[in-house]
């Protein structure tokens, strides 16, 4: 029961970031990618979640420096 709190986390930050961005909110924006990235690298697991975060981490990234998308 401890653990299922855990087990959507990934998902849950997605989310946020989700929310966030449409809020036009940078840095927390950023901050849940990372945040799905990890809970994902700490479980030892690969999935969707991270390929779609790491992609808009990279595109927001980019896009903070005014580096061509």
């Amino acid at each position: 029961q401890v653990l299922s709190r855990f087990q959507n986390l990934q998902e849950k930050y997605l989310n946020d970031a989700e929310i966030l961005k449409k809020r036009g909110e940078t840095e927390p924006v950023a901050e849940k990618y990372m945040d799905a990235v990890m809970a994902e690298e700490v479980k030892n697991i690969k999935s969707p979640v991270t390929e779609t975060a790491r992609r808009e981490l990279d595109r927001l990234l980019k896009q903070a420096e005014n580096y061509p998308i």
